[in-house]
């Protein structure tokens, strides 16, 4: 249910914390994609590190509002071709810290190897749906706003909200590591997989 005051409806953003979690995705989103930050650095990581950590933080305080099945839809704003140049670009930086082995992969449960799980593409997934979250909320209507977060919110409790935890924790992992070192350049470097 929304949030009313004595003058009616205060709107979706002034339910209590969605309007964080719209800045907080906006910052994520204007991190990842290499036309607003061109360069990754140690600084670069560690601000993703926070960004993810408050997106989060901030997903679990948004309402948990039902899902219209008939409502307008929130995605298809992020295209193939920029979901692509922010893997691709990640995928540089990283290098060859991009794989790590997640024994928490649901694949895992099936497998006598173990799986490697790309940073890059658990980052990129991410920019997808926050990315099509915040087209929405920038010109969206009220009615695709609310989707957008009951969407965003439902999702994050069936599929990113653990992607963002599996990345979260590398990150920590690399941050912390005296011999990590992110490549240089623009980090849009060809796969190497």
């Amino acid at each position: 249910m929304r949030a009313k005051t004595s003058e009616g409806s205060v709107g979706v953003l002034g339910n209590s914390g969605v309007l964080d979690f719209v800045v907080a995705a906006a910052r994520y989103c204007a991190l990842v994609e290499p036309t607003t930050t061109p360069i990754w650095t140690r600084e670069t990581l560690e601000e993703c590190r926070q960004v993810l950590a408050d997106l989060y933080a901030d997903a679990l305080r948004l309402p948990t509002w039902p899902v219209d099945a008939f409502g307008e839809t929130t995605g298809g704003f992020v295209t193939e071709e920029a979901y692509e140049a922010v893997r691709q670009r990640l995928v540089g930086a990283l290098g060859s810290y991009d794989y790590f082995l997640d024994a928490e992969e649901e694949a895992m449960k099936y497998s006598e190897t173990p799986i490697g799980v790309s940073s890059a593409e658990l980052l990129a997934d991410l920019y997808q749906v926050l990315g099509n979250f915040t087209w929405v909320m920038r010109g969206g209507s009220e009615r695709a706003m609310y989707q957008a977060v009951a969407e965003c919110r439902y999702s994050m409790e069936e599929r990113w909200g653990e992607l963002l935890l599996t990345v979260l924790r590398q990150l920590h992992r690399l941050c912390l590591d005296p011999l990590f070192e992110l490549q240089s350049g623009d980090g849009g470097g060809e796969d190497d997989r």
